[in-house]
């Protein structure tokens, strides 16, 4: 790849994890042109899915200079190209006379080498396509998994910071991006979310420290979770997920803590403006998007404050579903299980005994 942050690192989990599973005696090895989450926020769990990684490569930079950075690895068999532009190109030659399998992230996966040659279409998400490509290198179906594994640690600071409350995650993303919301319409959003009975909780990352302000100040009910919140730096991606995973669900902008909750497999509603969420779309399948260009705009800002309250509140609705779906199915589960199996050796004893 070329430069991945937290939210581009977290769709390629499905592929990695497939990759693993075919794969299983093998060096995976990850190349970049320049740097990748996997060595900062996802670093304590790389080594479920990477080897090694290598960055600041000159992988885009022409034949030569990508033959020999692939000459540098030991025992090359596959390489996949993840990148979905021509630069896949200058792997695909450089890896040309060699007994090396190949497959790029290109439109029909034309560029294949060493596996089977039939026309097969690119899934609309990212995230399929990056799996589909390890499928086509291991000829067969392969589990899609985007879950990360949290740690207890993580999961007990959740616990304590939430307390038994019933909650609502709200990402707002930096105010600089270009894929920021408009501050007062997460006003409006977390003063409904209130009325609704739940509690606004913002996850605020390293690079967000100017939102808290205003959320104090606007939104005395809200709760904020930030570098403040976690035992270390490291931690607070993975408390975020905790978090996540006792959530009635999250609305966010897009961008890497949305990707990020989305792992625990919660309801997220994504508000997006530039980026296509449906080919970014996080590998959640609770999942729904407010995208401006449904209202004739790129740009986030015109998506309307109603029209994300009222997904909200379908989401909200769809989480309380699912709850109590679960519920009943553990709780017939168990019924059937009290029915059929023997009594416990306590009351068999006593039975006994009697």
């Amino acid at each position: 790849m070329r430069n991945e942050l937290l939210g581009d690192a977290i769709t390629h989990v499905p592929a990695y994890r497939a990759l693993r599973i075919a794969y299983p005696n093998h060096r995976v090895v990850a190349l970049y042109k320049e740097q990748t989450a996997w060595t900062g926020a996802l670093s304590a769990v790389r080594d479920e899915f990477i080897d090694e990684v290598r960055t600041d490569l000159p992988i885009g930079d022409g034949l030569g200079a990508t033959r020999r950075v692939l000459g540098d690895i030991e025992n090359l068999e596959l390489v996949l190209d993840f990148r979905a532009n021509l630069h896949a190109m200058w792997s695909f030659l450089a890896t040309a006379r060699q007994n090396i399998r190949y497959i790029g992230n290109v439109a029909g996966f034309a560029l294949r080498r060493g596996m089977a040659r039939d026309y097969v279409p690119r899934p609309e998400t990212n995230a399929g396509r990056y799996h589909r490509m390890v499928e086509l290198a291991a000829g067969r179906a392969l589990p899609f998994d985007g879950g990360l594994a949290i740690s207890e640690d993580a999961r007990a600071k959740a616990r304590t910071l939430i307390d038994g409350r019933r909650y609502l995650c709200m990402a707002v993303g930096s105010p600089q991006s270009t894929k920021a919301w408009p501050r007062d319409n997460w006003i409006g959003l977390a003063r409904h979310v209130v009325d609704l009975g739940l509690l606004p909780l913002f996850l605020i990352g390293v690079q967000e420290d100017s939102e808290r302000d205003w959320i104090v100040r606007e939104v005395p009910q809200a709760m904020i979770v930030d570098r403040s919140s976690a035992d270390s730096l490291e931690q607070l991606p993975w408390l975020f997920a905790a978090l996540g995973e006792r959530a009635v669900g999250a609305v966010t902008v897009e961008g890497g803590i949305g990707h990020l909750l989305a792992t625990t497999g919660l309801p997220l509603l994504t508000i997006a403006g530039p980026t296509n969420p449906r080919r970014w779309r996080p590998v959640t399948p609770h999942h729904w998007i407010a995208w401006s260009q449904e209202f004739g705009s790129s740009k986030t800002a015109d998506v309307p404050l109603a029209t994300v309250m009222a997904r909200t509140e379908e989401l909200i609705r769809f989480s309380d579903r699912l709850v109590s779906d679960r519920t009943n199915r553990s709780t017939h589960a168990g019924q059937e299980s009290a029915a059929t199996e023997p009594a416990p050796t306590a009351q068999l004893i006593k039975m006994k005994s009697a």
